[in-house]
């Protein structure tokens, strides 16, 4: 199979008399999320241990079903995605009008760097405070904001200078003051950047 799109929802433990173990199982289906190559197609519950786009009930995730409750003899619920975010700052927007934006990418190094080494080297660094699933790739917030009248007019990366920390600084647990921040053009960590709407 090569699918353009999939949903993987469980990794238990099932038809163990075909693959042997559990791990044999949770290996299959790795292999079978590796072949879809556009891990924006890619759907996942939040605790699978694989690249995609999360979904949740009740939880945070970038797609969200929460609400749900039973109407007319079926189970009716509302929907929050990352497009129905924008879309509801377009809807509010006059003609012309701009959409400021600051996040984060999503990949190995902003969850290296704005997570694990902030978590690291900051104490008392609250639980979830970055939630790598809930950043979001430049070119996902580019198509959301197309899909809703936006134009994307510019994007710059954001980094930390990191020779503004002092070593005595590093293990210290406290941000130190002349912590500095600077633009940059690459987009792999934090961003920034604004649309206009048509």
């Amino acid at each position: 199979l090569h699918p353009n799109i999939a949903c993987i929802t469980s990794m238990d433990a099932d038809h163990l008399d075909i693959y042997g173990t559990s791990a044999a199982i949770e290996e299959s289906f790795i292999e079978f999320a590796s072949k879809v190559e556009d891990k924006s197609n890619l759907f996942i519950t939040k605790e699978l241990p694989i690249e995609g786009v999360t979904c949740a009930v009740n939880e945070a995730a970038v797609y969200k079903a929460f609400n749900v409750r039973i109407g007319n003899g079926s189970y009716v619920f509302d929907v929050q995605t990352p497009a129905e975010i924008i879309k509801e700052f377009s809807r509010v927007l006059k003609p012309n009008g701009l959409f400021i934006f600051h996040t984060f990418n999503r990949n190995w190094i902003s969850n290296l760097i704005i997570i694990k080494a902030v978590e690291l080297l900051v104490r008392n660094t609250p639980k979830n405070m970055h939630v790598l699933r809930l950043f979001i790739k430049p070119d996902e917030l580019t198509r959301y904001c197309h899909q809703t009248d936006l134009n994307v007019i510019e994007m710059t990366g954001i980094k930390p200078v990191f020779s503004s920390i002092p070593l005595k600084n590093i293990f210290s647990g406290v941000v130190p003051k002349g912590l500095r921040f600077e633009l940059t053009k690459s987009l792999q960590l934090s961003y920034m950047g604004y649309a206009q709407k048509t």
